[in-house]
C-alpha cells in the first residue's frame, strides 16, 4: 500500500482564513463564480472557468485553478491548487476533485482534509456519498499538528489504514486494514 508522505501531512496544515471568506450573497441565487476568464461552450453544455477561480454554493467555498462545469452531466471538475470549505469548516485540498452540482458527491484524488478543529486525514483518493458518508482509500488519520520547525517530521501519533469511513450522521470513524504509528514508528 502507499499512503501519502510526511510533506502531504504538512501540506494539509492549511489554516481556515486561507480560504476566500464568501461574499455577501443573495441566497435564492443558486451559485456565484467569478474567475479571470470564463469560456462558454454551448455545444458541449459547457462552461470553463479558468485563473483564480472562486466558486460559492450555500455555504460552500471551492477555489481552484480552473473549473469546468458539465451542464450535461451535472458535476463540477476542479484543477489545481483545489481547496474546499465545507459547512462544518472543513478543509480540503487537492490538484483534482470532481463533485456533483450540489457538493453531495464526488471524487477527490490525492487529498489532504483539516477539519474545524484540526483534525487531519490524509489519503490517495476520497469519495463523498450523499453529502453524509466520505471513504478515504490508503489514508491516514491524526489529530496532531503539524511540527513548525520540522513539516517533513512524521505526527506524534496516526493511524493508517487502507480504507478509512467518516460517516457524519453517525459520528463515527471506522478504519479498515489499519496499524497504529508512534512517531513514524509502526507498532505491530
Amino acid at each position: 500500500l502507499l499512503f501519502p508522505s510526511e510533506k502531504a501531512f504538512a501540506q494539509a496544515q492549511t489554516s481556515l482564513e486561507q480560504i476566500v471568506k464568501p461574499p455577501k450573497i443573495d441566497k435564492a441565487a443558486p451559485m456565484l463564480l467569478q474567475a479571470d476568464e470564463m469560456i462558454y461552450d454551448n455545444e458541449n453544455a459547457r462552461v470553463t472557468a479558468k485563473g483564480n477561480v472562486e466558486l460559492y454554493y450555500g455555504n460552500y467555498t471551492l477555489l481552484a485553478d480552473s473549473v469546468v462545469y458539465d451542464r450535461g452531466n451535472n458535476t463540477l471538475t476542479a484543477v489545481g491548487n483545489v481547496r474546499i470549505k465545507d459547512p462544518d469548516g472543513a478543509v480540503i485540498s487537492s490538484d483534482h476533485i470532481t463533485l456533483t452540482d450540489d457538493f453531495r458527491g464526488g471524487f477527490i484524488e490525492t487529498l489532504r482534509l483539516v477539519t474545524k478543529d484540526d483534525t487531519r486525514i490524509v489519503a490517495q483518493s476520497g469519495t463523498r456519498e450523499a453529502g453524509n458518508v466520505e471513504v478515504f482509500q490508503n489514508g491516514w488519520f491524526t489529530p496532531c499538528k503539524v511540527c513548525e520547525d520540522n513539516p517533513d517530521k512524521a505526527p506524534t501519533w496516526r493511524v493508517r489504514a487502507s480504507k478509512i469511513i467518516h460517516r457524519r450522521d453517525q459520528a463515527t470513524i471506522t478504519f479498515r486494514n489499519a496499524w497504529f504509528d508512534f512517531f513514524g514508528v509502526p507498532m505491530v
